[in-house]
């Protein structure tokens, strides 16, 4: 197989996956848009502890496989339709990050503004287990 071939199979593979990644951030972002709809007082700190946790927990790997295509659609010159379609499944999936960061950003201040609420949050984050993962949204790699 020729580095063409296999460079636009890498590539079409890339686009699934940021089509993929952008469809689920967009759900996401609309769980929190209608979860500050409702504010549903009996979970709204559950709510925001499980909201945190999904949008920061893809974070960092979409933001590491969101830069490779970058650098793929720059380097490895793919062919014109296919770089076409990955410079917009990377516009699409860098859209809803950008909101999905902006979104947590508010969940985290709107936590924060009461002492008992913020603690209640970082308890409940805190028994999912992801502060044990090295590298994880709530222990980082330093």
């Amino acid at each position: 197989m020729n580095n063409t071939v296999a460079g636009s199979e890498v590539v079409y593979r890339l686009c699934e996956l940021l089509g993929e990644y952008a469809g689920r951030l967009r759900h996401l972002n609309d769980l929190v848009l209608e979860h500050w709809a409702t504010r549903d007082a009996n979970a709204i700190w559950e709510r925001h502890a499980v909201l945190l946790d999904r949008l920061e927990s893809i974070r960092k790997p979409l933001e590491h496989v969101i830069g490779s295509a970058s650098q793929m659609l720059e380097h490895e010159e793919p062919e014109q339709f296919a770089a076409e379609e990955l410079a917009l499944r990377l516009a699409e999936v860098e859209t809803e990050l950008h909101h999905s960061i902006r979104l947590a950003d508010s969940l985290k201040t709107s936590a924060g503004r009461d002492v008992k609420s913020a603690q209640d949050v970082a308890r409940l984050r805190m028994a999912t287990g992801l502060n044990a993962m090295k590298g994880g949204p709530l222990r980082p790699r330093s």
